[in-house]
């Protein structure tokens, strides 16, 4: 997100057979935006502005892959997509005036309830940035957790950990007061004893409070009404969001994320792995750009079934931009037996590609309702521009 390219000489993006997630790229430059020669490719561009400088005659984007395109704005080309696939599908420009992309898909799309596949869009917050100002004071973090604890409740606004040792918690720690940033340094914070909660985010002063570069050994809980952001680090023991306010996860791995619902989240590049239940479970208001999953094989004694990827519940609403299924094994009876989306009661909007040996791809992508679903045989390719689903 936040891109500025410009006088790139070759390409601005190549891609290869990735997932390629962006947001508020501004481009400008005499050679494409983007290009990509497999169909396994995918592009997902949001809130973006393409301008050419070079030939009228030159598309901004070569694709032969799949493409969400979201509010994209060019101007200086002479087609905003050339669809090298060969079946004539360009999106061509305007010659006089910018072209608006309010929405674009190109690949596989599926309604399940027949139609055309539509998305959600839904509200996008920015990240919110956290630094302190000039004559801010930073606070050392004690060596346990009740010394972490009294510091916050001492009134402490910017607090770094450093990376020498895991601060062992033998409470929860809890987020509140004035704390409005916890700077980890790649630090290390750990539930200990019969402690399973390593953080717990409550009301406090400031509306937003920050975990950042830091490994959290232990689950984290936002109980509060306000806007709590995870960025840069590992979580690990999982995630529960039951109050009514905001979570941001930006580049975290972890896994076991529930959010309640009256929640709403907003993920970037977010990496989850393994085990028998979904790695993600919403039945709030949940966005994400960009989401990495990983399934254990079928047959494996952590998850014998193979591993879910969300859930959608409760009336929950879903979009994803760019989701990556990569299966792990390398034969058949390694393919999951359990679907890698359900929907039990709400709305869901996903793109999608699958990554790994075909043998041990999900045979069942969708799983709607107590309806038959979507088997991975109705997917037409390697992943879905977009597959909807309301019940």
């Amino acid at each position: 997100e936040n891109i500025r390219m410009k006088r790139q000489r070759g390409i601005g993006v190549a891609n290869n057979q990735n997932v390629v997630t962006m947001r508020k790229v501004h481009f400008e430059g005499s050679v494409p935006f983007y290009k990509s020669g497999s169909g396994h490719n995918m592009l997902c561009l949001l809130d973006s502005t393409l301008i050419g400088t070079g030939t009228g005659e030159m598309a901004a984007i070569e694709s032969s892959g799949m493409m969400n395109l979201r509010r994209v704005t060019v101007e200086g080309f002479g087609k905003v997509v050339h669809d090298t696939r060969g079946g004539g599908d360009d999106l061509p420009a305007l010659a006089e005036k910018p072209t608006v992309v309010a929405r674009h898909d190109q690949g596989f799309t599926l309604n399940t309830a027949g139609g055309v596949a539509a998305p959600l869009d839904l509200p996008i917050e920015d990240i919110p940035l956290v630094r302190p100002r000039a004559n801010d004071k930073w606070v050392v973090a004690g060596d346990t957790g009740a010394e972490l604890q009294a510091q916050i409740d001492a009134g402490a606004e910017y607090i770094c950990v450093k990376p020498l040792k895991a601060i062992p918690l033998e409470q929860p720690l809890i987020l509140r007061g004035k704390l409005k940033l916890l700077w980890g340094m790649n630090g290390h914070i750990q539930a200990v004893g019969a402690n399973k909660v390593a953080v717990r985010i409550e009301d406090g002063a400031s509306p937003v409070v920050v975990l950042e570069h830091m490994y959290v050994d232990g689950r984290i809980e936002h109980v509060s009404g306000r806007t709590f952001a995870l960025r840069h680090g590992d979580q690990h023991g999982g995630y529960t969001a039951t109050g009514g306010g905001k979570t941001h996860i930006i580049d975290v791995i972890g896994k076991d994320y529930d959010i309640g619902t009256g929640h709403t989240l907003w993920a970037r590049q977010l990496n989850a792995e393994f085990g028998s239940q979904p790695l993600f479970v919403n039945a709030g208001t949940s966005w994400i750009l960009g989401f990495k999953m990983e399934s254990s094989p079928a047959g494996s004694k952590d998850a014998p079934k193979g591993t879910p990827s969300f859930a959608n519940r409760g009336g929950g609403k879903l979009e994803l931009f760019g989701g990556l299924l990569y299966t792990l094994g390398n034969k058949k009876e390694n393919a999951p037996t359990v679907p890698a989306f359900t929907n039990e009661r709400g709305r869901i909007a996903v793109s999608y590609r699958t990554n790994g040996i075909p043998a041990t791809f999900y045979d069942r992508i969708l799983q709607s309702g107590d309806g038959p679903g979507v088997s991975a045989r109705q997917i037409k390719g390697p992943g879905a521009a977009l597959l909807c689903d309301q019940r």
